[in-house]
């Protein structure tokens, strides 16, 4: 076994990021502002609306030419319905966990995107303090700016993906504090 792998349990539950490296301290995880799944949600009750309106209006026509009684036509509309509210609501459980498993988190040596893409795809990418350039922070429109959210910008040196973090709550509060951590840690390094 390699001497760097030593000590590390590949069976256990939390992982590397869930894990600190000596002398390093967690200044903050910066969460997702709760806007981006609330349109989700009106998207959805909007789309569960104008699906029972079209069972509701365009079934009776269906079953009338198929010749099935107002009974059974009232049966198949309840049917549908149901299970467009059950399929609405697990969708809506299923993007409310995927949403709120993204990430920031911001160390004293790095900063760590955690980014729930789907159930089964998530992507972890870290940059060294050393490696932020700039951290913008970006708000536009009526609604980011009366719920103060945004999207936080994290440019890289050299060949390293630059991260963006949508729907950030308070993104100059976050970015202020990730390029005064990256000043901390050069300034602290420098000496050394």
């Amino acid at each position: 076994m390699h001497d760097s792998y030593q000590g590390v349990d590949p069976t256990a539950t939390k992982t590397a990021i869930d894990t600190l490296s000596v002398g390093e301290q967690k200044l903050t995880e910066i969460r997702r502002h709760p806007f981006g799944i609330i349109i989700l949600y009106i998207q959805a009750t909007f789309a569960l609306l104008l699906s029972t309106l079209l069972i509701v209006f365009l079934l009776p026509s269906v079953t009338e030419t198929l010749g099935l009684s107002s009974g059974a036509t009232n049966a198949i509309v309840g049917l549908f319905g149901l299970i467009a509210l059950v399929l609405v609501v697990l969708f809506l459980l299923i993007a409310t966990w995927i949403y709120n498993r993204s990430l920031l988190i911001v160390t004293t040596r790095n900063v760590t995107l955690i980014n729930q893409i789907g159930l089964f795809n998530r992507k972890v990418s870290e940059i060294a303090m050393t490696n932020i350039e700039d951290v913008t922070s970006h708000k536009e429109g009526i609604f980011p700016t009366i719920f103060n959210f945004g999207v936080l910008k994290i440019e890289t040196a050299g060949e390293q993906n630059n991260f963006t973090y949508t729907y950030c709550v308070n993104p100059n509060v976050a970015a202020k504090l990730i390029l005064d951590a990256r000043e901390s840690f050069l300034m602290q390094h420098k000496s050394e």
